[in-house]
């Protein structure tokens, strides 16, 4: 995988192609905060009513996910940004990660857990199989791609944002 500050997720990227049978994401603008310096596919959020970058780490339900910025931050405050919004109702293809490293998906037995969302310089937002506490992503199916198994690491699993506090557009 090539190496990026982040990857837009397939499933988020409207420039790119939706999950099958999925319509594009519905995008909203938002008002950026001052001193951004996110880069397009960045998970983001509202504080105070403005767009901000989640850090690195792990996203849990403690944390605010509004969706994945569509454009860079411009450093200007009040700058409208795209935003692809978070839809608890769609399919979403991530990385799967343990903590920071790539590793194989979680066994077909794990179908239904929830796990945490991460953010891995590099891969953008991921699935942490490594942690469930406070987890937002219900692990759905790996996603082969061709030319790999399940038993690769680093391959897409297909995930559903899960409906928790804490998780989604908060003002």
């Amino acid at each position: 995988m090539a190496t990026v500050t982040y990857a837009i997720p397939p499933s988020v990227a409207y420039v790119g192609m939706p999950a099958a049978g999925q319509d594009q994401p519905r995008v909203q603008y938002f008002k950026e905060a001052s001193s951004q310096s996110f880069k397009r596919g960045a998970p983001v959020y509202l504080a105070s009513g403005l767009l901000t970058a989640n850090s690195a780490g792990n996203i849990t339900t403690s944390t605010t996910i509004a969706g994945f910025a569509l454009e860079d931050a411009s450093g200007t405050a009040g700058t409208a940004i795209a935003v692809a919004v978070v839809d608890f109702m769609r399919t979403y293809k991530f990385p799967v990660m343990a903590n920071d490293s790539a590793t194989t998906p979680p066994a077909d037995s794990d179908i239904g857990t929830v796990y945490v969302g991460r953010l891995v310089s590099g891969y953008g937002f991921c699935m942490n199989k490594s942690t469930t506490t406070n987890g937002i992503l219900k692990y759905l199916r790996p996603t082969p791609q061709e030319g790999y198994t399940t038993s690769d690491s680093g391959i897409l699993v297909e995930c559903s944002f899960i409906v928790a506090s804490g998780v989604g557009v908060t003002a």
